[in-house]
């Protein structure tokens, strides 16, 4: 399978933050949604809630290690949303991404113009990354049930951030795995952090690619308590927890309702978020969270490969909680500029 380099950029690097500088503790990725068809997108910042508990218990801060856009980049966003606003009130389907490369490939002579105008007043604004401070834990939203290893924040990040929030209209709930006949074996792949090579001067996140090998049929034991969750078969080393992981449809499918004929579909190349990264299990021992370790702990652990995955049901089980519902809407409502 190919994988849309565009989908790297919904993932931010998570570091922990404190008196002896900062060092590298997981992933996190950037979602979108909508309360209607014609409303802003509202972006939220995803993790695993180990990882926001752990930093701030060791009194560290964490952290978000971003790209950030440079002037081309900034006028060809600014280009992309206004020639998507357009074909949106024309009733055109568009792609937000397709709309950004196009312009990327052969952008207008006002693009130059507007690239040109913001390095020269904005000089301090570059492509390289940047820290992001994320606040509190308190500012963390996590299920009701504590053994859910997921987090969320309501988090809309600065235009001149490089970010692309995958939006969760293609996320993997019960109704789209029953509609789309997802099953074992599908291609699997998960974005995130590779520690040995963070990326200097911008984020370089890796594409760790593999299978589902089994669905959430009993709960899995794991460091942190029984957890609901996907195990899939991933090559990785740590710093994956927080991932985003996706489930990538082949062209051919079975499909069992006909008499269980293999056939061609046209939803080849599909990409649907499965899931959050929680661990894996050690080769020495039972699960670890995968967490890079600080060098005096014994540096990375070496896993058996097989990854334990949240369902994302569970984090959009959090997005419907009418605390959260309600704080979406009244952000949408003020207008407030979406990411």
């Amino acid at each position: 399978m190919q994988i849309p380099d565009d989908i790297r950029r919904c993932v931010v690097f998570l570091y922990a933050s404190g008196t002896t500088g900062r060092r590298p503790v997981g992933t996190g990725f950037i979602v979108s949604m909508r309360l209607s068809d014609v409303s802003p997108r509202h972006a939220y910042l995803v993790t695993a809630k180990h990882i926001v508990e752990g930093v701030h218990r060791t009194g560290k801060k964490l952290c978000a290690r971003v790209n950030g856009r440079g002037p081309m980049e900034m006028a060809l966003w600014a280009e992309t949303q206004r020639e998507q606003e357009r074909r949106e009130k024309a009733g055109e389907e568009t792609d937000i991404l397709r709309v950004f490369e196009d312009l990327r490939v052969k952008p207008p002579e006002s693009v130059l113009t507007l690239a040109n105008a913001i390095a020269e007043h904005e000089p301090s604004i570059v492509e390289g990354a940047q820290f992001v401070d994320l606040g509190a834990v308190g500012n963390w939203i996590f299920h009701e049930d504590p053994n859910v290893d997921a987090a969320v924040l309501d988090w809309q990040p600065s235009w001149t951030l490089d970010l692309w929030p995958f939006p969760l209209k293609h996320a993997a709930n019960p109704a789209l795995i029953a509609r789309e006949g997802i099953g074992l074996g599908e291609d699997a792949f998960a974005v995130g952090l590779f520690s040995r090579h963070v990326g200097e001067p911008r984020n370089i996140p890796i594409v760790r690619i593999g299978n589902i090998v089994a669905f959430p049929e009993e709960r899995v034991a794991t460091g942190t308590g029984l957890q609901e969750a996907y195990l899939v078969e991933l090559r990785s080393i740590g710093g994956l927890s927080g991932s985003p992981v996706f489930t990538y449809l082949g062209g051919l499918r079975r499909e069992f309702p006909i008499g269980g004929e293999v056939t061609m579909t046209t939803r080849a190349g599909a990409i649907y978020l499965l899931g959050i990264v929680h661990g894996h299990w050690n080769l020495a021992s039972e699960e670890q969270v995968d967490a890079v370790r600080d060098p005096l702990d014994g540096g990375e652990r070496v896993n058996m490969g097989i990854a334990i995955v949240v369902p994302i049901a569970r984090l959009l089980e959090i997005l419907d909680y009418p605390e959260v519902r309600a704080a979406r809407e009244t952000a949408q409502n003020s207008g407030a500029a979406p990411a």
